[in-house]
């Protein structure tokens, strides 16, 4: 596991060196990303990049994880009160339960009833999948915005 997460970290590091952090800031103007300075600008107007003491600052602050978590709990009390994302949610635990039970059974199942190797199952597998993927993507995107546009009902797009 580790070898395969040497990319990430490399990634995440040439993130941290190219691109620059937003300031920290709330609806409210409740935190800032430099202390004392109004909105997290810095006496000459521009935004001042957050030292790493404010950070660390914010990130123990009780008002910040307490803000934190009651945005995600109104959040999940807005979502749950949707019967339409409830449904989603639960058509898409099927759909991945089924998907990985496939993913898991199928190779064992091609070498041992087919007498394929297990390097052509996998190719086989990976060209399926690959291939239509891409045309049912396509295909989803063409007839989304078909039934859009023929209904005028926007929800068709989930």
């Amino acid at each position: 596991f580790g070898v395969l997460g040497i990319p990430g970290l490399v990634l995440a590091a040439l993130i941290v060196a190219t691109l620059e952090d937003p300031p920290v800031e709330q609806s409210m103007g409740r935190y800032q990303s430099v202390p004392g300075s109004p909105r997290g600008e810095s006496p000459g107007g521009s935004r001042a990049k957050p030292s790493a003491a404010a950070a660390a600052a914010t990130l123990t602050s009780g008002a910040f994880w307490a803000e934190m978590w009651r945005g995600v709990a109104d959040t999940f009390e807005h979502l749950r009160r949707r019967a339409t994302f409830v449904h989603l949610s639960i058509g898409v635990m099927i759909q991945v339960g089924v998907g990985l039970s496939i993913m898991a059974f199928l190779p064992i199942f091609l070498v041992r009833s087919h007498d394929m190797t297990i390097k052509s199952a996998g190719l086989s597998m990976s060209m399926v999948g690959g291939v239509f993927g891409a045309i049912g993507i396509v295909t989803g995107g063409i007839v989304g915005d078909w039934l859009v546009q023929a209904s005028g009902d926007q929800r068709w797009m989930l």
